[in-house]
């Protein structure tokens, strides 16, 4: 068994137990303990690892196959140019209804909103692209 299984398996372990302990303290505890924050910490850790192994990994890759790496970067291409244009079509208004939020807020709200439609769009028309290109040939 190979070292990244172990690891795998003990942060799953750890993680399982975090979130057993979290959902077996009751609010009339005599611990004055906060499970919740052991368990968003733990996912903190989770994610920074998840994130860093994603971006080795990534980096290997083109490293290994830099032919390769060309589709790889279009596509990081095409989703930096999606969140430009989301940026450039959201808006900085704040209606009442927003409660108390800043401009900035807004905005980045916005981009964040736009950036999902235009990938789901994008998604979605790879994929009607790719069946009708096959039922085609």
């Amino acid at each position: 068994m190979s070292l990244s299984k172990i690891f795998l398996y003990a942060l799953c372990a750890i993680g399982v137990l975090l979130v057993l302990f979290s959902l077996m303290a009751d609010e009339h505890s005599y611990i004055d303990t906060n499970q919740d924050d052991y368990l968003l910490y733990f996912i903190y850790v989770v994610l920074a690892i998840a994130t860093i192994g994603v971006l080795l990994s990534g980096v290997i890759g083109m490293i290994n196959n830099p032919g390769g790496s060309k589709k790889s970067l279009i596509m990081v291409g095409a989703i930096v140019v999606a969140i430009v244009i989301s940026f450039i079509f959201s808006s900085d208004a704040v209606l009442p209804t927003y409660g108390k939020i800043s401009a900035s807020t807004s905005k980045w709200s916005g981009v964040g909103l736009y950036t999902f439609y235009t990938l789901f769009v994008m998604a979605v028309g790879s994929i009607i692209y790719s069946t009708v290109s096959k039922l085609i040939k």
